[in-house]
């Protein structure tokens, strides 16, 4: 049985560190899924206007690997203050929540 699907959002600024992340996540089993993506932001950091070329990366794991998923992003994050956020779902298939239970046990 499933003990919950989570999805957790980041950004970095390159794509070595995208597929660096995403790489280490999925091999030791924090992470089932990770797919990431160029996007351009805009935001207001220390006063100054940023534009900013990331990627996102959208982390499919369990719920009880989300500890460890946090505080790995905040080991290994270069940013100085990185966007962790989590989605917990309101619905997944089954089969979907039983592969993520595999892929992360």
């Amino acid at each position: 049985m499933s003990s919950g699907i989570i999805q957790v959002k980041t950004s970095v600024s390159s794509l070595e560190e995208a597929e660096k992340l995403a790489e280490m996540l999925v091999e030791n089993k924090l992470a089932a899924c990770v797919q990431f993506f160029p996007i351009t932001s805009i935001c207001r950091w220390k006063d100054n206007i940023e534009k900013l070329e990331e990627y996102v990366l959208i982390i499919k794991t369990s719920d009880s690997r989300k500890a460890l998923i946090v505080e790995t992003l905040k080991k290994t994050h270069s940013y100085e203050l990185p966007e962790i956020v989590i989605v917990e779902k309101d619905f997944v298939t089954e089969e979907y929540s039983f592969w993520i239970d595999v892929q992360t046990s």
